[in-house]
């Protein structure tokens, strides 16, 4: 059985670019919810390798993020809902602090 997955056309405008990283990727409002898009690189596979990863997250019963395929002004990549809940209580602390 082949399953296809929905590709999210993004048409919000960018609230804000995050500087972490390699990727190319920005921060935007849907539903007034916050999520990023993470650009893919020409001829890497990087977003459909991220579907990938967490598909087989989801069937091992791994949490993980959530992850769609998406597009932006033309550019192919993924978008993730954010995993901080409530940002008053939580904030993000990098792993790559301290090396």
């Amino acid at each position: 059985m082949t399953e296809t997955y929905k590709i999210v056309d993004i048409q919000e405008d960018m609230d804000n670019p995050e500087d972490l990283g390699t990727k190319e990727k920005f921060w935007y409002r849907y539903n007034n919810q916050k999520w990023l898009f993470k650009k893919s690189r020409p001829l890497t596979g990087e977003h459909w390798s991220e579907k990938v990863a967490e598909q087989l997250c989801q069937q091992l019963g791994i949490p993980h993020a959530k992850y769609e395929l998406a597009r932006y002004q033309g550019d192919i990549g993924i978008t993730s809902l954010s995993i901080i809940e409530d940002r008053g209580k939580w904030r993000m602390t990098l792993g790559t602090y301290g090396l």
